[in-house]
């Protein structure tokens, strides 16, 4: 999750796809390897979702979702899905 954070590879976030790649520069990461993070990404965001769906009746999950964070998560999903 560092890259989908240190990037940031969030709808709106400036420049993603020029940090993205000087972040897999910089670890020295192959073409395949900096596709296969993305599908690291895409599935690491959907489990975050995943989690506050799950367990939205109960604190903090309920406050989490009712101000946002499941939605957005979603949002991140799709978006770096589509970069994929």
């Amino acid at each position: 999750m560092a890259v989908c954070t240190f990037e940031p590879l969030y709808p709106g976030a400036a420049r993603q796809l020029e940090r993205y790649s000087l972040f897999c520069e910089a670890y020295g990461l192959s073409e395949s390897e900096q596709r296969e993070l993305l599908s690291v990404v895409v599935k690491r965001t959907r489990q975050m979702w995943q989690v506050l769906v799950d367990n939205a009746e109960r604190e903090p999950y309920s406050t989490l979702v009712r101000d946002g964070h499941a939605d957005f998560w979603k949002q991140v999903e799709e978006h770096v899905t589509c970069l994929h």
